[in-house]
């Protein structure tokens, strides 16, 4: 018989590997200490990036270092035995429809980690799956999110380790008219390391990389809920 229980779920993201808003600012006063912004560089930088930001709804809270390489921890007190918790874990993979084709699995029940790759193209959302948005005038697919999820399964408690996430998109692309001439489609990646921190690239591309940044952390905190809800759901 299932009985309701609290469920914790503590998401920790370090302070000293987590990009903000002030960790790019801070980025482009180096810049201009450098002497390889001007005074008014500078402040036209900051303030299209104070914009931007707003536009979005607010600079994302990414678990990424200055190298933009990304790791999400949660972790989940659950009620059930190690061996009920295992098995909850693993019907939870499944029912997720989101293991991909190389899901490039380690699984070892006797220590209780598993290693597995997901790739979905929709959001979890509490008013249900939604798509991905797409950033792109040109796309000709829906959007999609992978990442690899490295979880530990112990007895009252399941620490998931959400790593190395990166978002693609199918567009529309011209070819060569001597061949023929005409449009197909390609699909392009974007880990997070090409996409943040933002100031390290071009002005004219920091909308559509925060946009992506925004999907991909979407997309991984609905994973982590669901997950949680499932186990407090499924546990005895």
């Amino acid at each position: 018989m299932r009985y309701l229980y609290t469920l914790i779920c503590v998401l920790t993201i370090s302070a000293l590997h987590a990009q903000s808003l002030a960790a790019e600012d801070a980025y482009l006063r180096s810049l201009y200490d450098q002497g390889a912004l001007s005074l008014d560089q500078y402040r036209d930088r900051a303030e299209s990036l104070r914009k931007l930001a707003e536009k979005e709804g607010g600079y994302p809270a990414m678990p990424v270092d200055s190298l933009g390489r990304y790791e999400y921890v949660t972790s989940s007190v659950a009620a059930g035995s190690g061996a009920e918790t295992w098995s909850a874990v693993r019907q939870w993979l499944a029912l997720t429809g989101y293991a991909a084709a190389d899901a490039l699995t380690y699984s070892d029940p006797a220590t209780g980690r598993l290693i597995v790759k997901l790739e979905g193209a929709y959001l979890f959302t509490d008013a249900g799956r939604r798509p991905i948005a797409v950033t792109s005038g040109r796309a000709a697919g829906m959007t999609t999110v992978a990442f690899i999820l490295d979880l530990l399964v112990e007895e009252g408690e399941v620490t998931a380790r959400w790593l190395r996430p990166e978002i693609a998109e199918t567009e529309l692309v011209s070819y060569d008219r001597n061949t023929g001439g005409g449009l197909t489609t390609q699909t392009f990646s974007w880990p997070t390391e090409s996409l943040l921190p933002l100031t390290q690239y071009r002005p004219d591309s920091w909308d559509e990389r925060l946009q992506r940044s925004k999907m991909i952390q979407e997309f991984v905190e609905g994973l982590a809920v669901d997950l949680d809800r499932y186990l407090a759901a499924e546990l005895p």
